[in-house]
């Protein structure tokens, strides 16, 4: 529920189903009530007295919540959070976002030594209706869609919690705390995945290689190969918001698809990888037409470099967009032998392209 995965050397090898199966959870699949330890033993509450230690346990988790019963109508709550090492980056991650419909704020947070802004997330209890106006949700608790993660530039980053609320009621009468957002910070030298997998093998699995559900921030995968899985793609990762970067992989002989990606937003990034002989497309990058748990930061942004594509049964790459923006960039790198084209491009405005 809170942490990272790191698989390092496995070898997954003739399994009867997914070689591997990693689904992140957060958002509507799982609630945190006060009560749970990781939030009594593990957490700073951004609202409530007390600083946080000067040299934090990571990760831990940061809630933010309307401190008390109270009838006055806005407020806000600071908290700065700060490594040891000059040198490394904050990750902070999204886990669940509740509002009661009488009330709605958001997240704000500053890298503090680049006096940079690098997330402004709305908790909103409202929504834009057919006739463009705004109306009121239903009147219950919400699970407001959940942000991508985000990294810091320097070491410190500022937490600023702002909120409105009805003034007539001291308790909102759906959410107790009218409103809550539970976050995990962790900490690292550069933007810390929430998967990381390296020198592995997944090869002739009955489904996927690998399959990655839901991520929240971001996932590497480096020096590992995918070949032979019998269902989908050798690797995939769907829903979510998150960026990929897979590094000097192999994806081979897979059923349909080498690499599948869909998520909603987030930067992939793929270098110095071979796609050989999939039965169905190498890379198959595309964006659903609408966000479902997570939200991106960004459209999605593709870049592949130095990439061999070679042999696949249809496409070497197929991006696929629907309505939804995508920047895409493609250098130093071959097609040859792909059984349909080398990159084809699939948009709802323009048709279909192939190059």
């Amino acid at each position: 529920l809170m942490g990272y995965v790191r698989l390092m050397n496995v070898i997954a090898l003739k399994n009867g189903g997914n070689g591997a199966r990693v689904r992140f959870l957060s958002g509507p699949q799982y609630h945190w009530p006060e009560e749970t330890p990781e939030l009594v033993h593990q957490a700073q509450w951004l609202c409530r007295p007390g600083a946080i230690p000067a040299s934090p346990v990571f990760p831990f988790l940061v809630v933010a919540e309307i401190p008390v019963a109270t009838f006055q109508s806005v407020g806000e709550c600071e908290l700065i959070v700060s490594s040891d090492q000059p040198g490394q980056v904050l990750t902070i991650t999204l886990f669940e976002i509740l509002y009661d419909p009488m009330a709605t704020g958001y997240l704000e947070l500053w890298d503090m030594l680049s006096d940079e802004r690098i997330a402004l997330w709305a908790i909103n209890n409202r929504t834009i209706g057919d006739d463009g106006q705004r109306t009121h949700r239903v009147l219950r608790v919400n699970s407001a869609q959940l942000y991508q993660g985000v990294s810091s530039v320097k070491n410190t980053v500022r937490i600023r919690f702002a909120w409105q609320k009805n003034p007539d009621q001291a308790i909102c009468s759906q959410f107790a705390g009218c409103l809550r957002a539970v976050m995990q910070i962790g900490v690292g030298d550069t933007l810390l995945p929430e998967l990381h997998v390296e020198e592995s093998a997944f090869v002739d699995n009955m489904q996927h290689g690998l399959l990655v559900e839901r991520p929240w921030s971001y996932v590497r995968i480096v020096r590992s190969d995918f070949v032979g899985n019998q269902y989908a793609a050798g690797l995939k990762v769907v829903n979510g918001s998150a960026d990929l970067f897979v590094h000097n992989c192999t994806f081979a002989e897979n059923e349909q698809t080498g690499l599948n990606v869909s998520t909603i937003g987030g930067f992939k990034q793929i270098n110095q990888s071979v796609f050989d002989g999939n039965r169905g497309h190498g890379l198959s990058v595309w964006n659903p037409d609408t966000a479902t748990e997570r939200r991106s930061n960004e459209p999605i942004r593709v870049h592949v470099h130095t990439t061999e594509f070679h042999e696949n049964w249809w496409d070497g790459i197929q991006f696929y967009n629907s309505c939804s923006d995508m920047h895409i960039l493609v250098n130093f790198s071959t097609f040859k032998r792909n059984g349909a084209s080398g990159i084809r491009t699939y948009s709802c405005v323009y048709g279909e392209k192939e190059v």
